[in-house]
């Protein structure tokens, strides 16, 4: 018997209890509050960076951006990741493992990096564990990668 891919409900779902499950885990483990708050915020960016971004029609994290940014924003959303999503055909190098989370976050954070730049931000960036977000992301699209290969 064939199962259906899970919902992006699904896995909407799945990104909140995981990454709440993480954060916490991180907090007890150690990794103070700042350990909790950056597992939290980069594991809840999977709801807006998913690997799902490449597929054509759309998908959970357009949703997201729409409900919370009007349709206007939700159309550049859709314009800024047109581009990645013609890369790779779907689950293809957005379901890698590492290497389709670190191509997601270079591509949203290159125009990032370069509009501070231009806009002369301020050059020196405070000491926190910012891995934690990256770290808190691959865990995400781990768990949205083993569902699709799984469910």
């Amino acid at each position: 018997m064939w199962l259906k891919m899970p919902s992006g409900k699904v896995h909407a779902v799945a990104t909140i209890v995981t990454g709440t499950a993480a954060s916490l885990s991180v907090f007890s483990l150690g990794g103070g509050l700042y350990g909790l708050i950056f597992m939290f915020v980069g594991a809840l960016s999977g709801l807006f960076l998913s690997p799902d971004l490449d597929i054509e029609k759309g998908s959970i994290s357009d949703t997201f951006v729409r409900k919370l940014f009007g349709n206007v924003i939700s159309k550049v959303w859709r314009v800024f990741w047109y581009p990645y999503g013609k890369l790779s055909k779907h689950r293809g190098l957005s379901h890698a493992l590492f290497i389709g989370t670190t191509v997601r976050v270079l591509y949203i954070g290159t125009p990032i990096i370069l509009t501070s730049f231009v806009l002369n931000f301020p050059e020196t960036i405070p000491n926190l564990p910012y891995w934690w977000l990256f770290a808190g992301l691959c865990l995400i699209d781990a768990i949205h990668i083993l569902m699709d290969k799984i469910l």
